[in-house]
């Protein structure tokens, strides 16, 4: 699957196809994609990136889709031969015949639920089960202290903080609900500074952005991991209580 460029018009989740709202979700609520906008603009190194982790996103969530289809089939197989023993009760040799056929349903189903625990364990709850049911979602807050320099708040921070995020920005003028950001800069964070158990540091430094006001958020494009929301300290995360003048930045 090619990088998807996520607007005003998209209706549709680049993984599964579901419907998006205009006033969209961070994630989706059927594959758990997260939904950002990657600008035309962007570096290549961060197109490449996205296309990798959503082409991965896609194939997994297309496997396990399969699995889950197998496995209601072998539930049905399985069914059906528990209706055949009971009218075999009147011959012996059926019965034995039936149990059989059973017994090897039985094991081809047990080989499936164990690729679909498989599945569980590598990519997180949020694959099987009840389509609601989604991997942790860990809240974030942050702040801008100084020029390009901000601080991030959470429960346990030095665990939960990914190893590196976006920063998307819009110049000027607010972003649309699910996107349209004008910049889109990758981030390391390595050289945060840690200031105790719930806060830490992050000064960010980049040539390419001039001096104006920006909007901004911060994103985490490693689905491997728990579910990050990232907001202002000021705003909520609820889309009620959502406010961009709460995210604007002043170079």
């Amino acid at each position: 699957m090619t990088q998807t460029e996520m607007n005003n018009e998209m209706k549709k989740c680049p993984v599964c196809s579901s419907p998006i709202e205009n006033d969209s979700k961070e994630f989706c609520l059927v594959c758990n994609w997260e939904l950002i906008s990657i600008p035309n603009n962007s570096s290549k190194w961060l197109k490449d990136f996205y296309n990798q982790k959503l082409k991965l996103h896609s194939e997994q969530y297309l496997q396990l889709t399969n699995g889950k289809e197998k496995i209601n089939e072998q539930v049905q197989k399985i069914e059906n031969l528990s209706l055949k023993i009971n009218e075999a009760e009147k011959s012996i040799t059926e019965a034995k015949e039936a149990k059989l056929q059973l017994r090897k349903f039985n094991d081809e189903n047990s080989e499936l639920i164990s690729q679909v625990k498989f599945y569980q364990e590598r990519f997180g709850d949020s694959w099987i089960g009840n389509p609601k049911e989604t991997k942790p979602t860990l809240a974030i807050k942050w702040e801008m202290i100084s020029s390009m320099k901000f601080r991030f708040y959470c429960d346990n921070i030095q665990s939960h903080f990914p190893t590196s995020i976006i920063m998307l920005l819009k110049k000027n003028q607010r972003p649309t609900a699910d996107g349209d950001f004008n910049f889109a800069l990758m981030i390391d964070t390595a050289n945060r500074i840690i200031i105790d158990t719930k806060t830490c540091d992050l000064t960010v430094s980049n040539n390419e952005l001039k001096s104006g006001k920006y909007y901004s958020r911060f994103t985490n494009l490693n689905f491997n991991s728990n579910n990050i929301l990232f907001f202002h300290k000021e705003q909520g995360n609820h889309s009620t209580s959502f406010d961009w003048d709460k995210t604007i930045i002043n170079l």
